[in-house]
C-alpha cells in the first residue's frame, strides 16, 4: 500500500465498515450485477424476467454484502501492515 492510498484508507475507516459495505459491496458491486444479470436474462429468455427479477434480488444483495465485507478486510489488512512498517500516515 502507498502512502496514498493509505490515507485515503484512513478517511474510509472513519466513515466505517457499514458504510464501506453499502457504498462499495451494495451500491458498486451487488446493484450492477443485479441488473446486468436479469438484463442479460431477459434477452435470453423474456419469458422468465420477473421470476428472474425475485430469485436475483437475494442472490446479489447477500454477494454485494460479502463483496464488500471481504475488500473491507483487505484493505483494513493491508493499512495495518502500511502502519506496522511507516506509521500512521500523514494528513
Amino acid at each position: 500500500m502507498k502512502e496514498v492510498h493509505a490515507i485515503r484508507w484512513f478517511k474510509y475507516r472513519e466513515a466505517g465498515m457499514a458504510s464501506w459495505i453499502v457504498r462499495r459491496g451494495l451500491l458498486a458491486y451487488g446493484v450492477p450485477m443485479y441488473f446486468f444479470f436479469v438484463i442479460s436474462g431477459w434477452f435470453r429468455k423474456p419469458e422468465q424476467f420477473v421470476p428472474s427479477l425475485v430469485y436475483n434480488i437475494p442472490s446479489w444483495l447477500i454477494a454485494g454484502t460479502l463483496f464488500g465485507v471481504l475488500t473491507w478486510y483487505i484493505c483494513e489488512w493491508q493499512y495495518r501492515r502500511y502502519v506496522a512498517k511507516h506509521g500512521a500516515p500523514g494528513p
